[in-house]
């Protein structure tokens, strides 16, 4: 596409590089802005965004002001080793007639219960931004959700009772970072995971001790070290899925 995209009152130019493997094909979007005093294009676009299999599109998603947005939807790679995955849709925006940028990601509506462990994860990981209530309602909303599934092909076994009872373990430790420590102890009863339920107890016992969450996680984590079976079944959801270390299980630091 060319033209003034992001009305900036210069020419824009907007490719897309198309390479396919055997079972996916890769889009990585460019764009390019016309500098008519040094008379070349400029890179306009912050990095190389690439997708799988997307949808691109151009038009005015994000509001008045920017011009218009360049969508892409897609992300669904066409291999079972990549594991159980979901659509995105990443929309690059122009702030003021500045170079394009992520404005927004949204991955699709999945029933797979590990996208909705993922996505709670996230928001924890993020806690220092957005505090605890937000993972703290994904994760009461895994708990509480009875039509997600699993989806692991067999990777784990008791997929949905495990992933739910990590569910259990995150609550704790974002509940007493919020500081309602009273809400913890009938989660761990509730936890029946063997190496989960010792996660959880070695958090608690360590935070009643210190009254530190950071030494709290310090704690959990020399016991995930020692005890994988508490967090090895989030290692390999295919290569499409991101990986999980011992020190991953409690992220506050």
């Amino acid at each position: 596409k060319a033209g003034d995209i992001n009305e900036d009152d210069r020419v824009d130019l907007l490719l897309v590089d198309r390479s396919c493997g055997a079972h996916t094909c890769y889009s990585t979007i460019h764009l390019d802005s016309w500098d008519a005093d040094a008379e070349t294009f400029e890179d306009w676009l912050a990095g190389e965004p690439e997708m799988a299999e997307p949808e691109i599109r151009v038009e005015e998603v994000a509001g008045e002001g920017r011009g218009l947005e360049i969508v892409l939807h897609g992300g669904v790679i066409g291999s079972a080793g990549a594991g159980p995955q979901r659509a995105r849709t990443e929309i690059y925006a122009s702030d003021e007639g500045g170079e394009y940028r992520l404005f927004s990601q949204e991955y699709d509506a999945s029933l797979c219960l590990y996208h909705a462990i993922l996505d709670a994860n996230e928001l924890l990981d993020n806690w220092e931004k957005v505090g605890f209530e937000p993972a703290i309602a994904a994760y009461r909303a895994i708990l509480d959700d009875t039509t997600l599934t699993n989806c692991s092909a067999g990777r784990v076994p008791d997929e949905v009772a495990t992933l739910r009872d990590f569910a259990r373990y995150r609550l704790i430790v974002s509940y007493v970072a919020l500081g309602r420590a009273n809400l913890a102890q009938p989660l761990l009863d509730q936890i029946k995971h063997k190496a989960l339920h010792g996660a959880a107890d070695a958090f608690l016992k360590s935070y009643r001790s210190t009254t530190s969450i950071i030494q709290a996680c310090r704690d959990t984590t020399r016991y995930a070290v020692a005890t994988p079976d508490a967090w090895q079944f989030l290692v390999d959801w295919g290569y499409g899925n991101p990986s999980f270390e011992a020190e991953e299980l409690c992220p506050i630091r």
